[in-house]
């Protein structure tokens, strides 16, 4: 992923199944993990977008919460559920508030926490 990186990618989708996993398919099991995604994220600097997974709209809001991704896509989910990614706006935002919280706390905890001028 840093190669890509390093070779000018200004974003990358990353489906977290591994090749053993792939095997799966012949099962119609097609499970992604987000430990893999999230990993690839935490190495790289450019957006990262996660991949797999997702069947139900809390598993899209799930998935941006464990890998700290930048989006979501689906592909399988969608054919199974095309209103996956409806009414989730409020959760969406809910989400991007966490983060901002998150790293205006770690921004905080490295001037000694004072913030009287």
């Amino acid at each position: 992923a840093r190669q890509i990186e390093a070779a000018g990618a200004s974003v990358l989708t990353v489906h977290g199944r591994t090749t053993e996993a792939g095997e799966g398919r012949k099962l119609g099991v097609h499970l992604a993990d987000w430990s893999k995604i999230k990993a690839v994220k935490s190495a790289l600097r450019i957006p990262v977008v996660s991949n797999g997974n997702l069947v139900e709209g809390s598993d899209v809001l799930d998935a941006l919460r464990y890998t700290g991704c930048d989006g979501v896509m689906s592909g399988m989910g969608l054919l199974s559920n095309p209103t996956l990614f409806a009414g989730l706006e409020a959760g969406l935002a809910e989400v991007e508030l966490e983060r901002h919280s998150r790293s205006d706390s770690a921004a905080g905890e490295g001037d000694g926490g004072s913030d009287d001028g």
